[in-house]
């Protein structure tokens, strides 16, 4: 298995068919680079595993590895996202924004089922018409990635006091965008 290095801890993985030379100490397969090559290994997706989609699962593509970064919690009528201690630093600034965009992972729908669906009606009301996921907000589609504005209440330590926010208690919470 041969892979593009990043800078450490992130992998970046590359089929076997990408270019062999890279700059700023990045290691690559088999093919000489042409110059859509080296763009497409600068702008390799971060972070990924070490194994090709096609080695790991017969997919086409890379396989991404993502980590919660925190977690929504809900409780006594508050919402409030606990980041995880190690995260904490990249919270500075968060107290002078009014509201953040909260990615999060529809982890309760994380099946072969409900990745497979791609059709739906809005709100799973049949009278509605028969839409595309990518034009509803449906919590099933074939990468569960959910995406809520939400005001910002306060801030404390690790946790972010919000307004609200929809997804369940204890949903793992990706990335926060101002």
């Amino acid at each position: 298995m041969e892979s593009l290095w990043c800078k450490p801890p992130l992998k970046c993985s590359l089929p076997r068919t990408r270019p062999q030379h890279g700059r700023r100490g990045a290691r690559l397969g088999s093919m000489a680079l042409g110059a859509l090559g080296f763009l497409a290994a600068a702008l390799a997706p971060l972070p990924v595993t070490a194994a090709s989609a096609a080695e790991q699962n017969g997919a086409a593509g890379p396989v991404y590895e993502v980590r919660p970064i925190g977690w929504v919690r809900k409780a006594e009528g508050r919402t409030t996202i606990v980041i995880e201690p190690q995260y904490q630093p990249a919270m500075m600034g968060l107290a002078d924004l009014t509201s953040i965009w909260v990615l999060y992972w529809f982890d309760r729908n994380d099946t072969p089922h409900g990745r497979s669906i791609l059709q739906v009606h809005p709100r799973n009301d049949p009278a509605n018409p028969l839409r595309g996921v990518f034009a509803t907000r449906s919590p099933f589609r074939p990468n569960l990635i959910a995406l809520s504005q939400c005001r910002v209440i306060a801030v404390r330590d690790n946790v972010i006091e919000i307004d609200g926010i929809d997804a369940l208690p204890d949903t793992p919470v990706l990335d926060i965008k101002p």
